[in-house]
């Protein structure tokens, strides 16, 4: 059996022995973790495109010759 799955049928087990309204806060925080994680994968990858691009444009612009060292003293 899968490690992860074994895991959560754990975490689901222990939660089940906590009382209804600890589980219930346990379920919403699960719920809006999992949403959160859904809206961070899909914005990656609708930006996904554009940050190669502007990594592309900048590399070029390396290789070109027209960028310079980035000095930290100066930041």
């Amino acid at each position: 059996m899968d490690p992860m799955v074994t895991m959560l049928e754990q975490a689901i087990q222990k939660m089940r022995e906590l009382p209804p309204d600890r589980q219930e806060r346990f379920a919403q925080f699960l719920l809006h973790e999992l949403e959160s994680d859904a809206d961070w994968e899909r914005t990656t990858a609708e930006h996904a495109v554009g940050v190669q691009r502007l990594v592309d444009e900048v590399l070029a612009a390396d290789g070109r010759g027209e960028t310079e060292p980035l000095d930290l003293d100066r930041l």
